[in-house]
């Protein structure tokens, strides 16, 4: 690993710092000394850029390809473009208070995220609290007109609410984290456009990977399969109308017979979490191969974060792999008031338990399910994240050649370098959400997920024809 600058402040508090790959400068700073960290948001495309240590009456630092950054002889750090140019400057550092303020001129800010608030709204208007929620995502992230990008990063999460807070008054950009035993770090890019700053951005958290081609095909989802001749009339009536149908997609319905919405702790024990409705699949050894092949239909699977069976339940309680937090309720805000699933869902972060999950989906990808769709993971900032680590890695065992592909309701910056891709959420057939579809989608590109889909004509309610036509069109 490229060594590290420390440079020790006028109360002597130290920070680090040091490069992250080939375009972002990295710039630790806690009243806690503690090592540097590895955020599932950062994995670059490229090893740490090489620097040099820089120590001369204007303060101490380090110069990289990209620019420079130094802290002051008055504690204050600054930041320039590869050519000198100074780009921001914050106000006198206090690592006791984990916020950093730094100078803007009148920087226009790209790259938030996004809800059915301000999709429409491109650029940064009110502060920004990183997190996910149906039909939301904020990222602790930014695009400035001042000519960098930057990136903040704490070791600890507790929510779906993300420690990290920034916003701008158009003269001052602040960065705000709650870390009390953690520790804050921020990933500068200078770039000089917008375009050079998305690409120093997922130079850092990991280009994106290129999903199957199906992926890129009309999938049809629903919440409401009725049984097996249900599941092949429908696509029957697809293929005599030649209409595009590349893969379907069941919910709840698909493994179990019952949702679980309003089980308790304990859970129910003829719950079944891992297996399949005999209704819709009597066979699902020959069904879903017969999809695939003969029907060329791939088939993915709706999969929740949690348990609802009580020996199951049981089991993971006593090995601690349940995190305390339940999902949030309702859509955008999101509704605390009405969470649900408390005590039910597992810590993916664990390694032991995203080993034993991808034990628990090996008989379905054995059978012939060939993605995941992933629901309702917003119990932690970045549950889904490591919840697509467990899916990947099993796949990778399995079959270390094929494409892994997987659709979340929410993400976190990295994602998408798995394979993993997004949808808008539990959206309403509207002209309202219509029209903020585009501007949702490409908030998140701008944001760290590349990927975004929606549900045609809206997920709640039933649309109509001219609606639906104009969201085909879209």
């Amino acid at each position: 690993a490229v060594p590290e600058v420390v440079v020790t402040l006028q109360s002597g508090i130290k920070v680090g710092i040091s490069t992250r790959g080939p375009t972002a400068i990295r710039l630790r700073l806690h009243a806690q000394w503690h090592g540097s960290f590895d955020s599932p948001m950062v994995h670059p495309v490229a090893e740490d850029a090489p620097f040099k240590k820089i120590n001369d009456e204007h303060g101490v630092g380090i110069s990289t390809g990209v620019g420079s950054l130094v802290v002051s002889k008055h504690d204050t750090i600054v930041l320039r473009s590869k050519s000198g140019k100074l780009l921001t400057e914050s106000t006198k550092l206090n690592p006791e208070h984990p916020i950093l303020t730094m100078t803007s001129n009148h920087g226009k800010l790209y790259g938030r995220g996004a809800s059915p608030e301000d999709a429409n709204q491109l650029t940064v208007t009110h502060m920004v609290h990183p997190q996910v929620c149906n039909r939301a995502a904020y990222a602790p992230y930014y695009y400035s007109t001042d000519g960098y990008a930057a990136l903040g990063a704490a070791n600890e999460t507790k929510s779906f609410k993300f420690p990290v807070v920034y916003a701008s008054n158009g003269t001052h950009i602040n960065w705000h984290a709650w870390v009390l035993k953690g520790a804050f770090e921020l990933f500068f890019m200078p770039a000089a456009t917008l375009a050079e700053g998305t690409q120093a951005y997922y130079a850092l958290i990991g280009s994106p990977v290129v999903s199957p081609r199906y992926a890129f095909g009309f999938i049809a989802s629903r919440w409401g399969w009725r049984d097996k001749e249900y599941i092949e009339r429908t696509v029957g009536h697809f293929r005599a109308g030649g209409f595009p149908l590349d893969a379907i997609v069941i919910d709840f319905e698909w493994f179990t017979t019952e949702t679980d919405y309003m089980f308790n702790p304990q859970g129910k024990n003829w719950y079944t979490d891992f297996g399949y409705n005999a209704r819709l699949f009597p066979d699902p050894q020959r069904q879903l191969p017969y999809y695939r092949d003969q029907l060329h239909v791939k088939f993915g699977g709706l999969r929740k974060p949690r348990l609802g069976n009580m020996q199951l339940l049981e089991q993971a309680k006593a090995k601690g792999w349940i995190l305390p937090q339940a999902e949030p309720g309702g859509r955008w805000p999101p509704n605390m008031a009405h969470s649900y699933a408390w005590h039910r869902n597992l810590n993916y972060s664990d390694p032991q338990v995203r080993k034993w999950y991808g034990e628990m989906i090996k008989p379905y990808i054995e059978d012939g399910v060939e993605f995941w769709w992933n629901d309702e993971g917003e119990t932690d900032f970045f549950t889904f994240y490591w919840w697509n680590i467990a899916e990947k890695d099993q796949l990778r065992m399995m079959n270390p050649s094929k494409r892994f592909f997987s659709l979340n309701r929410a993400w976190s910056p990295g994602m998408a370098r798995l394979g993993a891709t997004v949808w808008t959420g539990d959206i309403d057939p509207t002209w309202e959400d219509l029209r903020g579809t585009p501007g949702m989608m490409l908030n998140w590109v701008l944001s760290g997920a590349p990927y975004v889909a929606c549900d045609i004509g809206g997920f709640r309610g039933q649309s109509e024809a001219l609606l639906l036509t104009r969201w085909m069109q879209l």
